[in-house]
C-alpha cells in the first residue's frame, strides 16, 4: 500500500516541540537509540487519551535506520524535558522532515499529552511518504486514525457544540466584533508620538525603551515578577542574569530563566519590523514565528509544557477565560482558530491599506479580534499586544506597552472594547507609552 497524501498542514512552525519518554520505546521496530528514559521532570498536562499505541507494521521507510544519522546524533539526553526537547528540534532541523524522525517526534510529544501536536506530525509523516511514493503499512494508517478519531471526538464536545451553562459570553467571529470610531485619538497621543520621533531614534533611547517594555509585557500575564529596582536596573544597564532580582509571587526563581525569556522577547520583537515595514507580510505563519521566538523559554516554564509557534487549531485544545464565580468567557473554538486568524490577518492588512482608521482605532480593534481568538494554548498576551502595534508603529509611534499594575484596569478595557467602548483600551496603550518613555531616561 503506498501512503496517501494528507490534506493541508494546520498551522505550525516546524521543528518545534518534542518531550521525553518515561515509557518503552514505540514499538518493537523502533530505533535502539530512542530508549525508555527517566520520569522528566517537567510538569506535563492531564490527559483524557485512551490506551493508545502507535504501531508502524512493517513500513519499511519508518523501520529502517537513515544512513544520515551518525553517532554524534544518537545521544539522546535524559531526565527533564527541556534538553530532549531541544536535542530533537536540532536533529530535524539538522537533518529534515524524514519520516523515521517524525514518528519518534511524535512519540515525544504524546509523553506530554501534546496529542493534537503529536497528529499534526503524524499526518506530516504521512504526506511526506506520499510525496516519496513510499509503503506504508495498514497497522500504521490504522493507528494513525485512530488517534485522529479520538481527538475529533474530543473537539466535537468541547468546541462549544454543547450547551455550556457556565458561559456567559459566547464567541463570535472578529467579523462580527464591534468597530472603533475611526477618528479614535486618546489623549496624550501627539505627545507620546513627538517624543519617541524626537527623543528615540534607533539606538540607545530605544533599546532602554524596549527593555521597559520587555519586563512589563511578561509581568502584566505573570509570567514572572521582579522588584522595581531591578527593573530600572535592566531598563538603564541592559539585560542581565545579575541585575534580576525576583519578587515575591514570582512563577519563574531562576534569575538565568528570565534573562533567557528577555532575551526572546527582544528577538521576537525584531520579526516585527518586516512586518511594519510591509504590512503584507502580516499573516498567520508570521504570528506563529513571532510565538516560537517568544515562547522559546517560557514554554518549559508554566505549570505544564506547551508547544510555541503551534496553534490551536493544531493542538485541538479549548481555552477559556475564567471571570469568577464558575462562570467563563468562550473563546474561537479549536477548528476555527486557523480560519479565524487568516480572516483576521486579511482585515488587519485592509484596514492598514486603506487607512480611513486612526492607528489606535486600528490597535485597539486587531488587539480585540486576538484576544477574544486566543490561537495558542498560553503566551498569547505578549505576541498579541506586538502585533497590535503594527499600526501605531508604522505611524511614529512607539510599540504598545501595558503597565502591569494598572493590569486590572487592562482587563475592564477589554471588557468595555467587547460591549462597544474602545477609548478605554486605547488610554492604556497611550498611558503604558508614556511610563515607558519616561522609565528610560536616566
Amino acid at each position: 500500500m503506498r501512503a496517501a497524501r494528507a490534506g493541508p498542514k494546520p498551522l505550525t512552525v516546524a521543528t518545534n516541540e518534542l518531550g521525553p519518554e518515561p515509557r518503552p520505546p514505540l514499538s518493537k521496530h523502533a530505533l535502539d537509540f530512542v530508549k525508555a528514559k527517566d520520569k522528566p521532570t517537567s510538569r506535563v498536562k492531564e490527559s483524557d487519551m485512551p490506551a493508545w499505541e502507535l504501531t508502524l507494521g512493517s513500513t519499511p521507510i519508518l523501520n529502517a535506520v537513515p544512513s544520515f544519522l551518525a553517532s554524534e546524533d544518537l545521544n539522546e539526553p535524559e531526565g527533564d524535558a527541556e534538553p530532549i526537547i531541544r536535542y530533537w528540534e536540532a536533529l530535524l532541523r539538522k537533518h529534515g522532515h524524514h519520516p523515521y524522525l517524525l514518528v519518534r517526534y511524535a512519540e515525544r510529544l504524546m509523553v506530554l499529552s501534546d496529542a493534537g501536536h503529536a497528529l499534526v506530525l503524524l499526518e506530516e509523516c504521512l504526506e511526506e511518504m506520499g510525496a516519496l511514493d513510499a509503503e506504508v503499512s495498514p497497522e500504521f494508517e490504522a493507528s494513525v486514525e485512530a488517534l485522529r478519531e479520538h481527538l475529533d471526538t474530543k473537539t466535537l464536545h468541547t468546541d462549544g457544540n454543547l450547551p455550556d451553562p457556565s458561559l456567559v459570553q459566547l464567541w463570535i467571529p472578529a467579523a462580527m466584533l464591534p468597530m472603533p470610531s475611526d477618528a479614535l485619538a486618546p489623549g496624550g497621543h501627539a505627545q507620546v508620538r513627538s517624543d519617541w520621533t524626537q527623543d528615540f531614534p534607533k539606538g540607545s533611547e530605544a533599546l532602554r525603551y524596549m527593555r521597559h517594555l520587555a519586563v512589563e509585557t511578561h509581568q502584566v500575564d505573570r509570567t514572572f515578577l521582579i522588584t522595581e529596582e531591578s527593573m530600572k536596573d535592566i531598563v538603564q544597564d541592559g539585560i542581565a542574569a545579575h541585575r534580576i532580582h525576583v519578587a515575591s509571587g514570582s512563577k519563574i526563581q531562576d534569575p538565568h530563566v528570565i534573562d533567557a525569556i528577555l532575551d526572546d522577547t527582544l528577538t521576537a520583537y525584531e520579526l516585527v519590523c518586516p512586518l511594519v515595514e510591509d504590512p503584507a507580510k502580516l499573516t498567520p505563519e508570521a504570528i506563529c514565528e513571532i510565538h516560537q521566538r517568544m515562547m522559546d523559554t517560557a514554554r518549559f516554564q508554566s505549570e505544564y509544557y506547551f508547544p510555541a509557534g503551534v496553534m490551536r487549531s493544531a493542538t485541538r485544545n479549548e481555552v477559556f477565560i475564567e471571570t469568577g464565580r464558575d462562570k467563563r468567557i468562550q473563546c474561537c473554538p479549536s477548528t476555527r482558530v486557523e480560519d479565524e486568524m487568516h480572516k483576521i490577518c486579511d482585515m488587519a492588512r485592509r484596514h492598514i491599506e486603506e487607512d480611513r482608521m486612526s492607528p489606535f482605532a486600528q490597535a485597539v480593534w486587531l488587539h480585540l479580534a486576538q484576544v477574544r481568538c486566543i490561537p495558542f494554548e498560553k503566551g498569547n498576551g505578549q505576541v498579541l499586544r506586538m502585533i497590535s502595534s503594527i499600526p501605531l508603529m508604522r505611524r511614529g509611534y512607539p510599540p504598545i506597552s501595558v503597565l502591569s499594575h494598572k493590569r486590572n484596569a487592562y482587563f475592564e478595557a477589554i471588557n468595555q472594547a467587547y460591549k462597544g467602548n474602545f477609548d478605554p483600551l486605547a488610554r492604556c496603550f497611550v498611558e503604558g507609552m508614556q511610563k515607558g518613555i519616561e522609565g528610560t531616561r536616566p
